[in-house]
């Protein structure tokens, strides 16, 4: 997807007083490795690349060269979901990914078993969305998860999310039942259902 030059990059780092949110370095390799390896059964379920997920701290420092790459072309933007006072706890990772439109960007996000029902996944989105929406290329963002993923799909219900439709997919992780929704906020486009 072609992302117009004149566009800046969002905040390195934002946070409230329940999370952080900040763009990974390879000093954080191991912490993500170790977490990951901690999660992948956690994981696995609704995530197609859990079970092939590097977890070893050589490995997330080649991906945290790929999405540093991919933040500065304007790509992707992936985030460190941290507690907002202690950098030595992982609750998980949220990314903005331009896969969907022009002026569009999907969030996806996940979080460390021990750290799900405490609100940190719904505060870690509400600050993509204000970082994702303060892009002077992009009007719209969406979620996409499976029809029976009920905990992320009340994520965007919180927000203020309008459901535009239910799509067929070929199922990519285990518990993935072939029937993803998509979530939206901000401006309609030409075509959208609810």
């Amino acid at each position: 997807m072609t992302r117009p030059t004149a566009a800046a990059n969002p905040p390195l780092s934002v946070s409230d007083d329940r999370v952080l949110l900040r763009r990974s370095t390879e000093a954080d390799a191991g912490l993500i490795a170790r977490t990951l390896a901690e999660n992948l059964e956690h994981l696995r379920g609704w995530m197609a690349w859990a079970p092939h997920a590097v977890v070893t701290a050589e490995g997330q420092c080649e991906r945290i060269r790929a999405t540093t790459a991919a933040w500065e072309a304007g790509e992707e933007y992936v985030y460190l979901i941290l507690p907002p006072t202690d950098d030595d706890d992982l609750f998980g990772n949220i990314g903005l990914h331009r896969r969907i439109s022009p002026k569009a960007l999907e969030i996806g996000y996940w979080l460390a078993e021990r750290h799900v029902g405490h609100g940190y996944a719904t505060a870690a989105v509400a600050l993509a969305i204000d970082a994702a929406l303060s892009l002077p290329d992009v009007d719209r963002v969406e979620i996409r998860c499976d029809e029976t993923n009920l905990r992320s799909a009340a994520i965007p219900q919180r927000l203020g999310f309008r459901l535009l439709r239910v799509d067929d997919k070929v199922p990519a992780a285990p518990l993935d039942t072939g029937r993803n929704q998509v979530w939206a906020l901000g401006a309609a486009r030409a075509g959208d259902a609810t």
